[in-house]
């Protein structure tokens, strides 16, 4: 029985039939909304698993309700229930977010066509609000592992459904995300080169668990290269390759990472659809034609090889130097793009860094670049202490944080993806890594407890959690 026959049983009994799949994320949703009552961090897997997932994109019943605006009030709401367990803090690594988020604002009010700009506006300020309540909801190391199993999870059931929905057309097809800020293959192929080092960190935490941990946390990694292969994005590819080849370098081992990595690429390399290793290929062809285009001398046949983003840039870097101080607005660039170059349709700049400068300026372009150095520093910083003072769980986690922001680094230079929802999960991630205790005094926290009153006393219930640094 090969693969494609028991993704499509699979499928059958789960895909297949909305009615199993409406019951589940009811029962989903039911779980982790009663979860939240006590437990903040469930609510926030709640709103980030339903952008991840989007089931009312999928599924009739659920087709009409606002999951993502209910999950975001429901997160608010388990917050004020648990005020006195949450950590109410800005970390400093995100005074920089709060700075962006400002320049978000003066550029929505100032834009050119300002009912372009509410939308956008909307998502940054609904995005912004929930990385600060993830922030201060998870406060432990089982509050960071419930989170991190939560959104990988959902990242996973996007895989599994890209994955059947392929077998099902009976060939290997370029596929999409669900909906929402992944529903085009490019966005999708960036949020799964992103979500990669969540896949790898998840095996080597469970490595030690025997070979059925093995296989099937392998399995889930080569399921979702697999799937990034199907979405045919070159800017995909360049940032698996360039965030997995720095997770390798990370390694205390590297050589044992090397040998696992490269047997997960042979497996998928034997699946992947040969047109995919064809597109991937003209990436290294394009300097010439890269370079006239960002001249604006590009011929017809040029179109669609990748030069024609490098045409785009050079307008949007036009723009931005026209509008240093606030852009032309959030959700402008196309039309804008439409008008200078007498189209009947824009389109985006391809670029992440270049659509913020275009769109929002040149200062909401430099908090938005240091929002993500200093989660990357950050990130790297917990990662250096933990690897020195042995912190296995500490290390891994903060590797993946740091590898996934540098996937998202590559990928945005060739995407307009600028309110990813995956960064700012890592963003809240990289602060929360750096505020946790070091695992030495969590394991002090929790010895201390047992010894109250030389043991004569029951342990209070803060010593069971892990204190903050």
């Amino acid at each position: 029985m090969g693969i494609n026959t028991l993704l499509g049983i699979f499928g059958y009994a789960t895909f297949s039939q909305p009615w199993i799949m409406t019951l589940l994320f009811v029962a989903f949703y039911l779980v982790l909304g009663l979860l939240a009552l006590t437990r903040p961090v469930a609510a926030m897997v709640l709103y980030f698993g339903t952008s991840i997932m989007n089931p009312q994109a999928s599924y009739p019943f659920l087709m009409n309700i606002p999951l993502a605006k209910i999950a975001a009030g429901v997160g608010l709401l388990a917050c004020l229930i648990n005020f006195n367990k949450i950590s109410v803090r800005v970390p400093l690594a995100l005074f920089p977010m709060v700075a962006f988020l400002v320049t978000v604002v003066v550029s929505a009010s100032s834009a050119l066509r300002p009912e372009l700009a509410d939308q956008r506006f909307e998502e940054f300020l609904k995005v912004g609000l929930m990385t600060f309540l993830t922030v201060w909801a998870v406060t432990t190391r089982r509050d960071y592992t419930f989170f991190f199993w939560g959104i990988l999870g959902s990242v996973s059931y996007d895989v599994l459904k890209n994955l059947v929905e392929t077998q099902t057309k009976e060939a290997w097809v370029s596929v999409s995300g669900v909906a929402g800020w992944i529903s085009d293959s490019n966005d999708w192929a960036l949020a799964l080169a992103m979500g990669m080092p969540l896949f790898y960190t998840a095996l080597a935490l469970n490595w030690d668990r025997g070979w059925k941990a093995r296989t099937v946390f392998g399995l889930a990694a080569i399921g979702a290269l697999l799937t990034l292969t199907l979405t045919s994005s070159r800017g995909g590819f360049l940032a698996a390759v360039v965030s997995g080849g720095v997770f390798l370098l990370m390694d205390r081992k590297p050589w044992r990472s090397v040998l696992v990595g490269g047997l997960i690429a042979v497996v998928v390399s034997f699946y992947m659809p040969t047109s995919y290793v064809d597109k991937v290929q003209t990436i290294f062809g394009l300097g010439g034609t890269a370079e006239s285009a960002w001249e604006k001398q590009m011929d017809e046949d040029q179109e669609y090889t990748g030069a024609e983003r490098v045409f785009y840039w050079r307008i949007a870097y036009e723009i931005m130097l026209e509008h240093p101080l606030t852009g032309v607005g959030w959700g402008n660039f196309i039309k804008e793009f439409e008008r200078r170059e007498n189209l009947a349709e824009g389109v985006v700049a391809h670029s992440t860094w270049f659509q913020v400068g275009s769109e929002a300026g040149v200062i909401s372009l430099s908090t938005y670049v240091l929002m993500i150095l200093c989660a990357l520093a950050s990130a790297f910083r917990t990662w250096w202490r933990a690897r020195r003072g042995g912190d296995r769980w500490r290390e891994w986690q903060a590797r993946a944080v740091f590898c996934g922001v540098v996937a998202f680094c590559i990928g945005a230079t060739f995407l307009s993806r600028e309110n990813s929802e995956f960064l700012f999960i890592y963003l809240a991630m990289s602060a929360i890594l750096a505020r946790l205790a070091p695992q030495e005094q969590a394991v002090a926290v929790v010895k201390a407890g047992r010894s109250v009153a030389g043991g004569l006393l029951p342990r209070p219930r803060a010593a069971k959690k892990e204190s903050l640094a």
